[in-house]
């Protein structure tokens, strides 16, 4: 009886806390997560609502409630105890400040929010390996765009190209709008927002359009720009203004440098194999790095380990 009851406490020691994830995007974050299992959590993703049809918030074994991008509702969120909520902002779109006093910890992209006392640096965590068997320089298409957001910017691109050989330039995605009346568009992807399917696309291209859709905010660096380089696709970048302590200046090509598009389009047309495939080695090497490793899978789940176990 006493082996029993050693045994029913041990297996209560061992018994896995629980991270509540509410969120309506980025579940599949979640489907394979060693670092996570093997720090003692269990995730459970849901949205709001499961609290107010009978799932407690003040369970003892719930460790915390990590809330992806704000919600609309605050006062959703004042039921709740603060101790165990914490915000990851994603978009580009900051709540006002008095938004973070229901949190008790809060993980952004945006360096200039930064103090590691309420606000912590998470990084978007799509940094994969490039492909190990990638079309010839000679045989890939030479430059694509994926966007559904289509900004100002990302109309000029699609108007300039329009002036260009129909072979130059195609684009994809499911943007709003008439845009089946561009000869350069060919639709939207298949999968998911971030999946493996774009990367496919992207490998046929020697160039990509790599614009985020804000220019001017500090650490603002997304899943965008791995893609390309998972792809073996230098993309032309224009985004955080600060992308250079990211990413070295020499993986990519710099939206900035170029005095107009013409001048950008000629540089492309001129590239060398010689020079775009030392691109692509640099782009391994970085891949390889410590940098890069802060975009990993594997590193977002050490931040949500520490979150979890913050106090």
């Amino acid at each position: 009886m006493k082996r029993i009851f050693l045994l029913f406490l041990f297996a209560v020691s061992l018994r896995a806390k629980t991270i509540d994830v509410i969120t309506h995007f980025m579940d599949d974050l979640f489907l394979d997560y060693k670092i996570i299992h093997k720090a003692g959590y269990q995730i459970r993703v849901g949205e709001i609502e499961d609290y107010w049809r009978g799932r407690s918030p003040f369970a003892e074994d719930l460790q915390k409630i990590l809330v992806f991008n704000p919600f609309k509702n605050y006062n959703d969120l004042t039921y709740l105890p603060k101790e165990k909520l914490v915000l990851f902002v994603w978009e580009p779109v900051q709540p006002p400040a008095w938004y973070y006093n229901a949190f008790s910890r809060v993980y952004t992209w945006d360096d200039a929010l930064i103090d590691q006392v309420k606000f912590f640096k998470f990084y978007y965590p799509h940094m994969v390996p490039m492909l190990a068997n990638l079309p010839l320089f000679e045989e890939k298409k030479f430059c694509a765009m994926i966007a559904t957001n289509i900004t100002f910017e990302r109309r000029k691109m699609i108007e300039f190209f329009e002036t260009k050989p129909d072979e130059d330039f195609e684009f994809y995605g499911a943007p709003k709008g008439d845009f089946g009346k561009h000869k350069n568009y060919r639709g939207p992807i298949p999968g998911k927002h971030s999946g493996p399917e774009k990367i496919e696309v992207l490998k046929n291209y020697k160039f990509c359009v790599c614009f985020e859709n804000c220019h001017h905010l500090q650490g603002y660096v997304t899943e965008k720009i791995f893609g390309c380089f998972a792809a073996g696709c230098i993309p032309i970048y224009w985004g955080a203004p600060n992308i250079d302590s990211y990413v070295p200046r020499d993986c990519y090509i710099d939206y900035r440098d170029f005095a107009s598009k013409e001048h950008l389009y000629y540089y492309l047309k001129m590239m060398t194999k010689e020079v775009y495939e030392q691109y692509l080695s640099r782009i391994r090497t970085y891949l390889k790095s410590h940098k890069a490793a802060l975009f990993s899978r594997e590193y977002f789940e050490k931040i949500i380990c520490e979150a979890a176990s913050s106090h």
